[in-house]
């Protein structure tokens, strides 16, 4: 157990509490950016590096990093509901957040997901329970064509020469560039 400079070496209840506490939350897990190293579209699972290390407080006071491992098998949450759906490709190098779960998911992963299950663990906001959810990104690479689509809606390719279709709260609807709509 590591301990900061300010805890005495005969705590109170309180100190305890605060100890036990703080050790309790170096352990957890609830969001944190992560990079993608591989992507399964068929089975919609990514293998994740998350995008920062652990910073932990040595006994003598001093700090330092670890490394997290790369996640695997990590579940895209890409946005669906009622036959629904929006998605794209992820690729090596792409950015995503990382969330982690109150409880084991693994059985609701391999599940029809529409009943209430026992999750069969007590893990709590756990490395290996978590989802990725694309789209978290730098300040450096924020979105080129939002500045030409602000103020509606859109959805499309990124860049100077990216291709995207708006929709303005009037209802108006404009295709940038070319379309071919199929039968």
């Amino acid at each position: 157990m590591t301990r900061s400079l300010e805890q005495s070496r005969s705590p109170d209840t309180d100190e305890l509490f605060q100890i036990a506490m703080g050790v309790a939350q170096s352990g957890m897990c609830v969001a944190m950016p992560g990079i993608v190293e591989s992507y399964n579209a068929t089975l919609q699972i990514a293998n994740v590096l998350p995008a920062l290390k652990r910073p932990f407080l040595n006994s003598d006071g001093s700090e330092g990093l670890d490394d997290v491992p790369i996640i695997n098998d990590v579940p895209v949450v890409f946005p669906r509901g009622s036959g629904f759906f929006l998605s794209f490709p992820l690729k090596k190098g792409d950015n995503v957040l990382l969330v982690f779960q109150d409880l084991s998911i693994d059985e609701f992963v391999m599940s029809q997901g529409n009943v209430q299950l026992d999750p069969k663990s007590f893990q709590a906001h756990d490395l290996r329970d978590c989802v990725a959810i694309p789209g978290f990104y730098t300040q450096p690479k924020a979105l080129r064509s939002a500045i030409l689509t602000a103020g509606k809606m859109a959805l499309g390719a990124d860049g100077v020469s990216g291709k995207y279709i708006t929709i303005a709260s009037n209802g108006k609807v404009d295709i940038n560039g070319n379309f071919t709509v199929d039968p």
